[in-house]
């Protein structure tokens, strides 16, 4: 089961490859956050879900002597990545983070693994995340950024509003222990179909399991969500880590 989702994850993000860094405001921002919230020097670095490289390159610029592997399940977001970033620092390989092939990931190699919005498509958030610890050295850290459950509280309201039922995924809850801190990005969008159209664009449109699409209601909800919020949405940010 996890294998089929995390293949599905991967072909929605080849295929939103192209478009991507024109949509991904937030991510960029999480990236640059996350990058100032590592309080180590770590020397190797294994980066889950590079996608287009925000986050790559600003490892690349506050750690320009550590070994960085960054990787993604994506090859075109891979390869995107590696085309903007041309440092001999950096090591590209193509990985599903949540079950790696134990020949592309060294255990207890790792002074850092990090991440930034993409522990969220794991399968199962919990067990990914203590899996990933055999592959940190003694002390090491694991750093992520991901969409907290309060993200796009307008949208949903709008369609509790009007009785009807939401596609989002229920993102995961870290434990209060593992957050180092919380952030409220507010975004505006032109409108409701804008916003649709973003989650798409960046991969982010699979529903969750057993959801039903709207059909000729999203219209409604769509007018409704312009009316009362006129473009404006919020993505709620979780940083947390995990210390071996």
């Amino acid at each position: 089961m996890a294998g089929n989702w995390q293949q599905q994850v991967g072909e929605r993000f080849d295929r939103a490859a192209p478009d991507y860094d024109t949509y991904a405001e937030v991510q960029r921002e999480s990236a640059r956050r996350l990058a100032q919230l590592i309080s180590s020097n770590p020397q190797s670095i294994l980066e889950i879900g590079c996608g287009s490289g925000a986050l790559t390159q600003q490892l690349s610029i506050y750690f320009p002597e550590a070994q960085i592997t960054a990787s993604d399940i994506a090859p075109s977001m891979l390869n995107i990545a590696k085309q903007k970033l041309n440092a001999e620092n950096i090591n590209w390989t193509i990985l599903d983070g949540e079950s790696p092939d134990e020949s592309d990931i060294i255990e207890g190699a790792y002074d850092l693994i990090i991440s930034n919005m993409a522990f969220q498509w794991f399968a199962d958030f919990e067990t990914a995340l203590n899996g990933m610890k055999k592959y940190l050295k003694p002390g090491g850290q694991i750093l992520y950024a991901i969409p907290g459950e309060r993200s796009f509280s307008e949208w949903q309201k709008t369609l509790r509003s009007l009785n009807l039922p939401s596609g989002l995924l229920e993102f995961p809850q870290p434990s209060t222990e593992n957050i180092l801190e919380e952030q409220s990005i507010e975004v505006f969008y032109y409108d409701a179909l804008t916003f649709l159209k973003s989650m798409k664009k960046i991969g982010a449109h699979k529903p969750r399991s057993g959801y039903q699409p709207l059909g000729y209601t999203i219209k409604k909800a769509c007018d409704k969500f312009d009316q009362d919020f006129a473009g404006r949405v919020t993505w709620h940010i979780i940083y947390g880590q995990l210390t071996k």
